[in-house]
This record gives C-alpha cells, structure tokens and sequence, in this order.
C-alpha cells in the first residue's frame, strides 16, 4: 500500500473524481480481489465499494449488507482494467478513498 497525492497522478484523480472523491490523497493497493467488508453503519464508520472502468464509469456498486442479513460480503474482481475504489465514512467523518488496482495495470496509471 502506498499513500498518493492525487495532483501527482492526474489520471487516478479524475477517476476518483468521478466516482464523487474530493479529498487530495488516497491510498493504492495492488491487487486481484477485494472483499466488501462493513458496507452497513456501526459506530459512525461505513465502507462504500465501486467497480470502476479506467475511464470512471461506475459499472457495479456493492450492496449494504449487515451481518444480521446473513448474505455472505461481495467480492470485486480486478481484472480487466477494472479498478475497485472503497470510500466511506470513519468515525463520521469521510474516509480517505483505497484504490485497489491489478498489478498488470498499475502503469496505466503512473504507478
């Protein structure tokens, strides 16, 4: 994982952009799976999952699911060009966004 400053990589952060991320910073993981864990409200923290094509369209956004619900956490692919972005909110406040990208296109993107 590393922490990016979006103004340094102008691709990433029109990408962000569009999925509605305004903060200047996020955090970059490769990656070939990612699991939608806390997609519901606990605490005041709730994790928010997109698939998103290199060009920012949003192609599927998870579901919320609690544990109550008894539905297994979904789980986003990479593959593809695709790119899973998790925003949220972390103690009430929005999250920094986690982008997690396959290693075969990390230089897509300048990374």
């Amino acid at each position: 994982m590393q922490t990016v400053e979006l103004k340094n990589y102008p691709k990433l952060a029109t990408l962000l952009k569009r999925v509605g991320y305004t903060k200047r910073k996020a955090y970059v993981h490769a990656g070939e799976e990612v699991e939608c864990a806390y997609t519901y409200w606990d605490g005041g923290s709730k994790s928010d999952y997109a698939l998103v094509e290199p060009n920012g369209y949003v192609v599927k956004k998870a579901r919320t699911a609690s544990p109550l619900s008894g539905l297994p956490p979904e789980k986003f692919y990479t593959k593809l060009g695709h790119v899973v972005v998790e925003t949220g909110f972390f103690c009430g406040k929005p999250a920094t966004a986690s982008v997690t990208i396959n290693p075969a296109n990390m230089s897509d993107f300048g990374l």
